[in-house]
């Protein structure tokens, strides 16, 4: 457990707690969070590569292949370009637009992650309607 300040995750703040079980709590809250919303598809190849890239290594070091090196290159490529891609809708924008389609300002401190996530899930299903019909 790293010296973050995970205390936030506390009901009542006043109380007080150990900080291992702040950090469960954040755990947990963080969980439920992944569960409900997923990773993006680049974190999961992020991943993949990540795991595609050890495997390569160690196999190299049993074989001292120069296929593998070439591989590894390439997936090292890979995983750097997809690390410095850059984000094509950011927060901003994705407000702006929401703001537009609702007919009234989304205030982006009041509204939650969930309020927001759904919000543009409905977004993109109309749009899906709008291109369909046209």
């Amino acid at each position: 457990m790293e010296d973050e300040d995970y205390q936030y995750t506390k009901i009542d703040i006043k109380r007080e707690s150990k900080k291992k079980d702040d950090y469960l709590a954040w755990e947990m809250v963080y969980d439920s969070f992944l569960l409900s919303f997923g990773l993006g598809k680049d974190y999961e190849r992020i991943m993949a590569l990540r795991i595609e890239i050890a495997e390569a290594e160690c196999d190299m070091v049993i074989e001292d292949n120069n296929f593998l090196r070439n591989k590894i290159k390439m997936l090292r490529r890979e995983l750097e370009e997809l690390m410095e891609k850059p984000v094509e809708n950011d927060l901003d924008s994705c407000l702006i637009h929401l703001s537009k389609w609702m007919g009234y300002k989304i205030d982006e401190k009041t509204t939650t992650y969930w309020e927001f996530n759904k919000m543009l899930r409905e977004y993109q299903k109309e749009i899906e309607r709008l291109n369909k019909a046209s």
